[in-house]
C-alpha cells in the first residue's frame, strides 16, 4: 500500500478545527482527551493569587527586604499580565539597592509607553537627585507636577524632594512658578521662607516669614522648628 495519500490526507486533517481527533472516528475507547480551557472560576482564583502575591510585594519593598523583594519579583515576571504592573517595583526595587542609573533606566523606557504617569516622573527626578543630576531631575519633576491631577500637592512632593537634596533654590523655583501658576501668593510660604535662609538671602526670608504669619498665626510653631532646623 501507497502511505503518500494517507500521509496527506492525516496532514490536511491536522490543519482543521479541532485536529485529527476530531475528524476521525477512533471507535469505543479510542477517544482522544479533549483539553478544556480554564473556567472563570479558575481563572478569577489565579488571578485573584496573582494580585495577593503583588500586595506581599509591596510589602517587602516598604520594609526594604530587597531580598526577598527581588526573589518574589523575579517569581511573579514569569506572568506576562503583570508585565505593566512590575514596572513601578522593578524601579523601587532598584532604588533600595541604591542602583539609581538603572532607576532611571527603567523610568525613561516606562515613560515612553506611559508618558502621563505622574509616580514614572517622579521616581525619575528622585533617582536623577541620587546621582546629581539637578537639571534634569527640575525637568522630571515639572511632568511630575503637569501629569499630577494636583498640581497643588504634586508641588509640595516636588519641593520637598529638592529641599531634601540640598537644592533649594531650585524648591524656591518651584514654589515661585506654581504661585504664578495657580494665582496664590501665600502658597507654601514656611517652606518658601526655608528656602530663602538657606541660599542666604535673610531680609528676604524676614519679609516672607511676616507675610506668612499674617495670613496664618497658627504657623509659628511650624515656622520656629523649620527655621531653626
Amino acid at each position: 500500500m501507497k502511505r503518500g495519500p494517507i500521509l496527506i490526507l492525516t496532514g490536511l486533517l491536522l490543519l482543521l478545527p479541532g485536529g485529527i481527533e476530531a475528524q476521525v472516528d477512533r471507535g469505543p475507547g479510542q477517544t482522544l482527551p479533549r483539553q478544556h480551557p480554564p473556567t472563570l472560576q479558575q481563572n478569577g482564583a489565579r488571578l485573584a493569587d496573582l494580585r495577593r502575591r503583588l500586595l506581599e510585594l509591596d510589602r517587602l519593598l516598604a520594609l526594604q527586604s530587597v531580598a526577598r523583594a527581588e526573589s518574589l519579583l523575579e517569581d511573579l515576571a514569569q506572568h506576562s499580565a503583570l508585565a505593566r504592573d512590575l514596572i513601578s517595583r522593578r524601579i523601587r526595587l532598584a532604588q533600595l539597592r541604591g542602583d539609581h542609573p538603572r532607576a532611571v533606566a527603567l523610568c525613561r523606557d516606562a515613560v515612553i509607553s506611559q508618558p502621563l504617569n505622574p509616580a514614572l516622573w517622579r521616581s525619575m527626578a528622585s533617582s536623577l537627585l541620587a546621582i546629581d543630576q539637578p537639571d534634569s531631575a527640575r525637568l522630571a519633576a515639572d511632568m511630575f507636577m503637569a501629569t499630577s491631577p494636583t498640581v497643588r500637592s504634586a508641588g509640595m512632593v516636588a519641593v520637598e524632594l529638592f529641599q531634601m537634596a540640598e537644592h533649594p533654590r531650585i524648591s524656591l523655583g518651584i514654589i515661585d512658578s506654581l504661585r504664578v501658576e495657580m494665582a496664590d501668593p501665600r502658597y507654601m510660604g514656611r517652606q518658601r521662607a526655608v528656602c530663602l535662609v538657606q541660599i542666604g538671602q535673610l531680609d528676604k526670608a524676614a519679609d516672607e516669614v511676616v507675610a506668612e504669619l499674617r495670613f496664618n498665626p497658627f504657623n509659628v510653631s511650624l515656622l520656629r522648628t523649620d527655621l531653626l532646623e
